[in-house]
């Protein structure tokens, strides 16, 4: 599996975080995923967040640690064109 540089590592922490401004921990996943919606969360985000078993998170640290290892784990996406493809 591909593993996320340093940078890439830092980059999506503070990406969970800046979508969890104003979420109070301690949070349940549910909570957070309603605090999602809220925010217009990308879409990478909720998914990886639906992996996660549902618990409560103490900290918005401790939740964005959780979510970058889940991230860690996933292949690297791939985008096409249709317009490449004709």
């Amino acid at each position: 599996m591909p593993a996320m540089t340093p940078i890439q590592t830092k980059e999506f922490r503070s990406r969970v975080l800046q979508f969890l401004d104003g979420l109070r921990f301690p949070a349940a996943r549910a909570q957070v995923l309603a605090h999602y919606t809220r925010k217009n969360t990308p879409m990478e985000l909720i998914e990886n967040t639906l992996t996660l078993p549902e618990r409560t998170f103490d900290t918005a640290g401790e939740f964005a640690e959780a979510l970058t290892a889940v991230q860690a784990q996933r292949p690297p996406h791939t985008w096409t064109s249709r317009e490449l493809k004709d």
